[in-house]
């Protein structure tokens, strides 16, 4: 008798048994766990019937014929192939037809399939799936791919049906952009809802090399497909229960299975695939597999960057102007150029490594961000870029670590040029130790020759010529000089990352892991420390004075304080140090104290109104917590020996490390001063409407103007488009801070959000502690310090925070900063003054609002919110 019925064991009898078919048998012979099948042939169809339908051109004819069709004997086939399957009490019936899930084309959803069908009703159900074949969407979509499927039935496949949980479908290769990562998509109930299109489920990325989950987007499935109970056969669409409609269907090992379990398809096939699943009683099944066909023929691999805002948001944060851009991405280029040289790095390596220095930086919808990727290649220069890595990723407040595949490739690129040979390497140790023994002499030169390069200069009497030459001077003298600066972050990093290895490694720390915040306070103040002082002295003042009484507004408490001979004396010392700092003092655009110094006085007049704070004697606690530690290390001398000279590495690189942010502040204020001058001139001759237009133009379209090498000297226009464009910039919506972005960057460009939704808790959040202390008080949540009237002893809370708000820390009872790291300057200020903080708390600032009521714990990180 003839065979209809095509299983594992006889597949090899038939041809053209069609895509699905193929891939079940091959999906049972590479061992994967799937549901019991079989396969009916459309031959059972043409054999038993009396016309010749080879070469009909009538559909109507053929669709008449199958619904008037019985199985006859081909019953009891079928009957005797379902008793073969595993015991079901329902079964799937799908098409399995030649051309669909081919090589070429994917026929996927396109015939028709019917689940939880009765033993009884099989037949019927087949009927069904055959007629679908001469369905109108079949024949054009047949059309549009030049597919010649003629008037022929597929094949028919039974399987036990899978009563899932939870379903959907993976790609092992992600069909968006062609990377190794499968791509996840699931649902509750059965997969169904999913391929229909009725419920967008959730979808997680998956690094097939590593098997990290890199992506997770929580969609809300409001609905979902499940057995029509009401009728005993079918499916019913019912609501999801609202407890978990937006949680995660999948639990996180479930998500890497089926990750793995698509990759292993994958390489068994030789070609990427497609695969539905379906998880029934803890179970994953592959119900079906597929290649997948809808990458593009010709995908071509874009350039891909990843960029993150982590630790630059605190310099240069929301938007930030054209003129600054341009002067901080040639001064990160060249400053990493010559630290360099000064490590050892070989010319050659340094000319083959242009194309990152200058790309150290990015400009994103008129927002700075670090080119991730090229940070970490310049890292590779270095020796030990495993542990360095770690501690630049704590240094920079980077709260994702480097995907392992992209490590790899930027390892493999930076050996290829850097460590050919051993003399090399050991040259570079070389640098790194001579320049670590020398780095207080060096300190002391840098100090010395940034002094006498800002000597007193009066830009106001200069010719535009005259300030080119001047900038072109500070950048010979100081930029092209500034590895110290850098030298000394590097060491911060280093030093600072072996002092946290060194607690746990002798297993010191408490169950908060916080000791290192604790013990990193100085014994030697910091500069950023000392307009906290001098504000509290002209608070003071003004309190014995009692000039705060009647006072109306700033205005009025100005003219007051500035007839008192005493303030005055106080002030102008306090201008004469830090007269160049402000709100966003790195960006050149920002005022500064000594155009406006509105800020500072509000600050003192508040200040003044409260009873002067005492400052919690971080000395004391420093002291004690050291000796408990040296306790606990007891008798073991050496270990006490290497932990202490770590606690003093850490501690003395972290200061300089502020104290030369200072020195940094005090030549961005000379830049921007010979800016504002040209722009000045520039307004004189009409070339700008305003002195403020010169921070909308480039420093080199500036200098091109004035040496007569520009392409196009009507900075007006251009002044006017990019205003335009950053207006625009201000309407859209914040980019991430951390992006995926894909060849070039044109105005609307596309990219992948990388950031991670963390802290969902309503009431409580957390982030990383900086400053033991617990405190309660009311929310000030403040954009910009210029703007606002802080209020003493409220909890300041800021999405980012740069030097310029030392003035008013001393007004805060607690700190609470979106973002920042261990070693940003709003962590170190605070824990100096002693004022208990979080710094890296994810979208605090949405959160929280003004007037809400916390507590703040500043060694765990935690903060709660209160009811009132």
């Amino acid at each position: 008798m003839k065979e209809y019925i095509v299983n594992r064991e006889n597949y090899h009898n038939f041809k053209n048994s069609g895509g699905k078919v193929k891939g079940l048998y091959e999906l049972g012979k590479q061992g994967f766990l799937v549901p019991e099948w079989f396969g009916i042939s459309p031959d059972i169809f043409y054999d038993n019937i009396m016309e010749d339908i080879s070469s009909s051109n009538d559909k109507n004819e053929i669709i008449k014929l199958i619904e008037e069709f019985s199985f006859r004997e081909g019953s009891s086939m079928i009957q005797e192939a379902v008793k073969k399957l595993e015991t079901a009490d329902y079964y799937a019936v799908r098409s399995s037809a030649r051309a669909e899930d081919s090589e070429k084309f994917s026929f996927a959803g396109q015939l028709d399939s019917f689940l939880y069908v009765k033993k009884e009703d099989i037949e019927f159900y087949i009927k069904k799936v055959w007629k679908s074949m001469f369905s109108d969407h079949i024949y054009e979509y047949a059309k549009n791919n030049n597919i010649d499927i003629k008037y022929e039935l597929p094949f028919v496949i039974i399987q036990r049906m899978i009563d899932s949980e939870s379903a959907g479908v993976a790609f092992s290769k992600n069909p968006v952009n062609g990377n190794d990562e499968a791509v996840i998509s699931a649902v509750y109930g059965l997969g169904s809802s999913l391929v229909n299109g009725e419920v967008s489920g959730d979808t997680y990325v998956v690094n097939t090399e590593t098997g990290k989950i890199l992506e997770k987007q929580i969609n809300d499935k409001e609905i979902m497909h499940i057995l029509d109970k009401e009728h005993g056969f079918g499916i019913v669409t019912v609501a999801v229960n609202t407890k978990i409609r937006s949680f995660q269907v999948l639990k996180d090992e479930d998500i890497i299975k089926i990750a793995e379990t698509v990759k292993e398809a994958e390489e068994k096939s030789g070609s990427p695939r497609d695969i539905e699943w379906g998880i029934e009683k803890g179970k994953i099944y592959i119900l079906q597999s597929r290649p997948v066909t809808a990458l593009e023929k010709n995908l071509k691999k874009e350039r891909e960057v990843i960029w993150d805002n982590s630790n630059i948001v605190e310099s240069y944060s929301n938007i930030t102007l054209p003129l600054t851009f341009s002067f901080v991405r040639s001064v990160y280029s060249k400053v990493y150029e010559q630290f360099s040289l000064l490590m050892g790095v070989d010319k050659k390596t340094i000319r083959n490594y242009l194309p990152v220095f200058n790309c150290m930086l990015g400009y994103l919808n008129s927002r700075i961000y670090y080119n991730l990727l090229n940070w970490y290649r310049l890292l590779v220069l270095f020796p030990g870029f495993k542990a360095n890595r770690k501690f630049m990723e704590q240094m920079m407040g980077v709260k994702e670590e480097l995907p392992e595949e992209v490590e790899k490739s930027i390892k493999d690129s930076g050996n290829i040029g850097r460590f050919l040979s051993r003399i090399r390497l050991a040259k570079t140790f070389l640098g790194f130790g001579i320049n670590f023994l020398l780095i207080d002499i060096k300190v002391r030169k840098f100090k010395n020759l940034l002094n006498n390069t800002l000597e007193n200069r009066n830009t106001e009497e200069m010719s535009e010529y005259e300030l080119y030459n001047y900038y072109t001077e500070l950048e010979n003298k100081l930029l092209y000089n500034w590895q110290t600066p850098i030298l000394n972050d590097f060491y911060t990093m280093i030093s600072f990352g072996i002092l946290k290895n060194k607690i746990q490694k002798y297993k010191l720390d408490t169950k908060d892991g916080i000791l290192h915040n604790e013990l990193i306070v100085h014994e030697a103040e910091i500069i950023s420390v000392e307009p906290s002082k001098y504000i509290e002295k002209m608070a003071e003042i003004v309190r014995s004075e009692g000039m705060t009484k009647n006072i109306q507004d700033i205005k009025s408490f100005e003219k007051s304080v500035f007839e008192n001979e005493k303030f005055r004396v106080i002030f102008d010392e306090y201008m004469e140090k830090y007269g160049d700092r402000s709100i966003a003092e790195l960006k050149l655009e920002s005022p500064t104290l000594y155009e406006n110094p509105e800020l500072l006085l509000k600050t003192v007049f508040e200040t003044a109104k409260n009873e002067k704070r005492v400052r919690n004697d971080s000395f004391t606690d420093l002291k004690n917590k050291e000796k408990e530690v040296f306790q606990k290390l007891g008798g073991k001398f050496i270990k006490k020996y290497r932990f202490k000279n770590a606690l003093r590495l850490a501690r003395k690189h972290t200061a300089l490390r502020e104290n030369l942010r200072y020195e940094r502040t005090r030549v961005y204020g000379r830049v921007r001063r010979i800016f504002l001058r040209m722009g000045e001139l520039f307004e004189e001759k009409n070339i700008i409407e305003s002195k403020k237009d010169i921070f909308y133009l480039e420093k080199d379209e500036i200098f091109a103007l004035i040496n007569g090498t520009s392409v196009y000297p009507d900075l007006k226009k251009t002044v006017d488009l990019r205003k335009e464009k950053i207006e625009k910039d201000k309407q859209k919506e914040s980019l991430p801070d951390r992006l995926k972005t894909f060849g070039v960057l044109s105005s609307d460009f596309e990219y992948i959000s990388l950031d991670k939704d963390e802290n969902i808790n309503a009431e409580m959040r957390k982030g990383t502690g900086c400053c033991k202390g617990v405190v309660r008080g009311k929310v000030q949540v403040v954009r910009n310090p210029n703007e606002t009237v802080i209020e003493k002893d409220s909890i300041i809370v800021a999405h980012s925070t740069d030097p310029g708000w030392v003035m008013v820390f001393p007004l805060a009872k607690g700190l609470i900063v979106e973002k920042g790291s261990l070693l940003s300057h709003s962590a170190i200020v605070a824990r100096e003054l002693g004022i208990p903080a979080v710094v890296a708390v994810n979208k605090v600032t949405e959160w929280l609002k003004d007037g809400d009521t916390v507590e703040l714990d500043g060694s765990t990180g935690v903060i709660r919110k209160l009811e009132v």
